[in-house]
């Protein structure tokens, strides 16, 4: 008799332990996606620049825009990426490029490398250049390219003897 009843116990205990951890395991699956990711969109303004739009529904911003003045255009675009999945970073977006992400709470951290410009957008706050703004809708920041590429530079290796 004692051992039916520990295990009736030990059943009963399982099955509560059991039961937190799926709730448990529910409630925060659902508080990672609940917000939903960052759409931002690669596109041409009318006057020939790049311009990044950036919206994120549930925090209501919306057509964010970073125009990029003096920059060349790639022939992809429109291009529109939800943040939803993270990848190996760094890897290229539109005329940029993806430094880092933190996805594991969507909308999470994304940041950007665009024409020299770090832009990374956060869901308090967008940080452009390292220097933090609040988020606007319906926002135009315009920025230049601020770190053209290095020059190709050819080296000759000098294995010869002489």
């Amino acid at each position: 008799m004692r051992f039916e009843g520990l295990l009736k116990h030990l059943a009963i205990a399982f099955g509560i332990a059991l039961g937190v951890y799926i709730i448990a395991y529910w409630g925060i699956e659902h508080q990672r996606y609940v917000n939903g990711p960052w759409e931002v969109r690669f596109e041409q303004s009318t006057n020939g620049n790049p311009v990044m739009v950036v919206n994120q529904p549930a925090l209501k911003i919306s057509d964010v825009k970073f125009e990029f003045q003096g920059a060349t255009m790639n022939t992809n675009l429109p291009q529109t990426i939800k943040f939803e999945q993270p990848q190996t970073w760094p890897y290229p977006v539109g005329f940029g490029e993806v430094i880092f992400e933190d996805l594991t709470f969507l909308p999470g951290t994304v940041t950007l490398l665009c024409y020299g410009n770090e832009i990374e957008l956060l869901p308090r706050v967008m940080t452009v250049n390292r220097q933090q703004y609040i988020w606007k809708s319906g926002y135009t920041m315009t920025l230049v390219l601020t770190n053209p590429p290095p020059p190709v530079e050819i080296k000759k290796n000098k294995t010869t003897k002489e």
